[in-house]
Parts: C-alpha cells; structure tokens; sequence
C-alpha cells in the first residue's frame, strides 16, 4: 500500500452523534411526527431529502414530514424542524475531547483531514462553530459538492482539495450510505468507524462490507494506530 498522506473523515456517526442530544435540547423529530424511527430514518436518507443543492431546513422538514403524515399540522412541521436544528447545533458544540486528541495526533504526523460529509444546508449551519472546523484542512459538503457519497465525483473533489491521489488517502466511515462501497471503487482504503454502532450493528457492517475495507476502528486514536502499524 502506497504512503497514505491523507485522511478522509465522514461526519455523521463517525465524529459526532446527533441523536446523543438529551430530551432537554430537543425531543426525536419521530416522537414529535407521530411515527417509528425506523419510518422517520427512511424518509430521512431518501431522495426526499434535498442534500446535493443549497436547501431550506424547514421546507425539508415540511416535505419530508407529509412524506410520512399527509395532514400533519404546520405546527407540528416547525417544531419537529426547530428541535432537530437545537439537536445538530448542541452535536457540533460538544465533540467528545478523544475525538478531537485524535485529530491532533493525525496532524502532528503531517496527515492533511478532509471532511467528506452528506448534508443539507441546515444540518452543517454549527460547523463553523464546532472545535472540529480548525482541525480539518478541508471540506467537502454534499450540499456544496453538487453530489453524495457514494457519487465518485464527492470523492474526487476531496482528493483534489487534499493534493493527493486516491491511494494515498484513507476514507473513515460508519458506512451509512455505501460510503465506503464507493470510497473503495474511487481507489481509497476505507475503514469502518465503529465508535457510534450498537455492537450487533458494528457486527453487521463489518460482514456487509468486508471485501472493501482495511480493517474497523473505534476511534479517532485508533486511526493513528492503524496507519502506523501499516507502515
């Protein structure tokens, strides 16, 4: 394997838990709909949801919420859309102190971090915010890119702005989306990220797509353990 000069993080479920947000920031937007979970996650991750173009959280919210309740009120629409915003906003806020020492130990050893990360407009609108912004030499959002992991071109703009080429770059992942299905047919080496995965989840990824990835890891620290045990 060539020298890996750069590390692509995903965002969601890899660096940050929205869903950890306690009830006194924000109820689950699926409690406030009316619905299960699992309906709400499937509408969420569907083409309903606007992510490769600038986008306003709150019509998101309206369609996707008559997606599952077709009379669903106006206000039920804004609070379902203003409590989810609290739930991201408080996420970005407070990235767990050994996600961030990792991080800085990538760096130290002269790792360019790319930020790869499926997103609508609102649903970064904290990044500025957030203590990760400073550690990452770039960023790569759908909602900017004009396209979505696992699109090649979302991978090959992370390369470009990282200055290097797919083989010497890691992909970092929880593997929501095929991510890292289409990392590894860009030529990256992709890694399960296992950190925010109920075990039997974790267990599941790790069968699902064991034929595309390096290995799995359960933090950013170990990330730096697996590049220097590759060498």
């Amino acid at each position: 394997m060539r020298v890996i000069t750069s590390v692509f993080f995903d965002l969601f479920s890899t660096l940050l838990d929205a869903g950890s947000a306690p009830r006194s920031v924000a109820r689950p937007t699926s409690e406030i709909l009316g619905v299960s979970q699992a309906a709400w996650n499937e509408v969420c991750f569907s083409e309903h949801h606007e992510i490769r173009q600038p986008s306003d959280g709150l019509e998101i919210m309206r369609r996707l919420a008559r997606e599952l309740v077709p009379g669903v009120s106006e206000s039920t629409v804004r609070a379902a859309h203003e409590e989810r915003q609290r739930r991201f906003d408080w996420a970005f806020r407070r990235i767990e102190p050994d996600v961030l020492a990792g991080l800085d130990a990538l760096r130290e050893r002269g790792i360019r971090l790319v930020l790869v990360s499926n997103a609508s407009t609102d649903e970064v609108s904290a990044w500025p915010e957030s203590p990760l912004a400073e550690r990452f030499d770039a960023v790569v959002f759908s909602w900017e890119a004009g396209a979505a992991k696992p699109e090649s071109a979302i991978y090959q703009r992370a390369c470009e702005l990282a200055g290097s080429d797919p083989g010497q770059c890691l992909f970092v992942g929880d593997g929501r989306s095929d991510e890292l299905v289409g990392a590894h047919e860009h030529g990256l080496h992709p890694l399960l990220m296992t950190r925010f995965l109920a075990t039997t989840r974790a267990d599941e990824r790790r069968q699902r797509y064991r034929d595309v990835i390096r290995g799995a890891v359960a933090s950013t620290a170990e990330v730096v353990d697996w590049l220097d045990a590759s060498r």
